[in-house]
């Protein structure tokens, strides 16, 4: 894999599958760990919209929010270097 990580082609008709959030972030770190450069951090914001007069959302604190990893929602940090390949998506 390290000769071939900057032929985009390589990337293109492989998959890695798995049925665990940390198992792909684990993955992911190793990855990123043979890419050369400074790792980029990105962090999204996790707030939680509720309509109980706030009781429910003092529970869902961002401190809370962030140690989640439900499936289809993206890591709350992100970690990137130049040439890690990635998928991007919209709902």
């Amino acid at each position: 894999m390290a000769a071939n990580r900057r032929d985009l082609n390589f990337f293109a008709k492989r998959a890695i599958l798995s049925v665990r959030n940390d198992t792909i972030a684990e993955i992911n770190a190793r990855i990123l760990s043979t890419l050369h450069g400074e790792i980029h951090e990105f962090y999204a914001v996790d707030t939680a919209v509720t309509t109980d007069d706030g009781i429910l959302a003092d529970q869902l604190n961002p401190e809370f929010l962030v140690k989640l990893t439900p499936s289809g929602i993206p890591p709350t940090k992100l970690d990137l270097k130049e040439g890690a390949p990635i998928i991007y998506y919209e709902t």
